[in-house]
């Protein structure tokens, strides 16, 4: 005997109603015109946003200071072709607090017609700070927080691209073994520390330093002029000096590029040579006990 087959009664524009504004995720509907017409519950416990607040305005109004233009000119002109697009972008919260958004908006037609679009939004931002942890990271030095060889080669791209005068500055420790094996590990960490602290500080807004690995250092130095370097390194020796560390205790080599070398990893070499001389200069000089 056959099962009759049970129809299923459509559910009813309360209940549908009842699920968009219940949903876990933020809803957002406008006209064609991109004006609001509607925002669900979650939607406005993300942003802060009634739908009395925002009814009828642009969507423009969730957008701030450091939200993207070139990524609003993207998904402006996917609903300016009224196609669908998914993006991460950066808004506002009501209050002013920044949040990240995945949101996800599809256009909607009747008889050929476009007359809505549809925004799904999810809060991004826990994701996004997770990235910037990971980056942070992967760029910089676990014991000085200073960036790293990954983060010094890739702001010395940065800096070759722009074509601009800078200075490749070397920094080398002295006698680094001497103080680990002499006074353990924590003392070696802690001279590392100072040094680093030092270079923090003599750098500029424009300056940064890194560690590149063991008792090793960098600082790149944009130029205005080449005799600016003078500056820049009396400057780096006293604030060493002021986190205790003598001249005769780090050595420096410095080369400018593109002044003294069209290529800049040769412009990296010729630091680096330039402060092993002064290191065998020093050791040189350097009477023996």
């Amino acid at each position: 005997m056959r099962t009759r087959e049970r129809r299923m009664p459509p559910l009813s524009p309360s209940v549908l109603a009842a699920a968009l504004e219940h949903a876990g995720i933020g809803i957002l509907i406008t006209d064609d015109r991109r004006r609001v017409l509607y925002v669900n519950e979650t939607f406005t416990r993300d942003t802060g946003y009634s739908l009395d607040d925002i009814r009828g305005l642009s969507c423009a109004v969730l957008q701030g200071p450091g939200t993207n233009p070139a990524d609003v000119e993207v998904l402006r002109g996917a609903l300016d072709r009224a196609e669908p697009i998914e993006q991460v972008l950066l808004n506002y919260r009501k209050d002013g607090t920044p949040l990240w958004y995945k949101v996800r908006i599809r256009p909607m037609f009747e008889d050929g017609t476009l007359r809505y679009f549809v925004g799904v939004q999810e809060n991004y931002t826990p994701l996004k700070d997770l990235q910037r942890q990971l980056e942070h990271a992967a760029n910089t030095d676990s014991l000085t927080d200073l960036g790293n060889r990954r983060a010094f080669e890739l702001h010395l791209a940065e800096l070759e691209k722009r074509a601009h005068p800078f200075a490749i500055v070397i920094l080398d420790v002295n006698n680094l073994k001497h103080v680990n094996d002499s006074f353990g590990h924590a003392a070696g960490d802690a001279l590392i520390e100072r040094v680093a602290s030092g270079l923090r500080a003599a750098c500029d807004t424009q300056e940064r330093a890194f560690r590149l690995g063991g008792d090793e250092f960098s600082w790149l130095v944009p130029l205005a002029e080449a005799h600016a370097l003078t500056h820049s390194l009396e400057r780096l020796y006293e604030e060493l000096k002021r986190q205790g560390i003598a001249r005769q205790e780090i050595s420096v080599g410095a080369a400018i590029f593109p002044i003294e070398n069209l290529d800049v990893w040769s412009a990296v070499r010729l630091a680096d040579c330039r402060m092993y001389e002064q290191k065998d200069a020093l050791k040189a000089s350097t009477p023996r006990a």
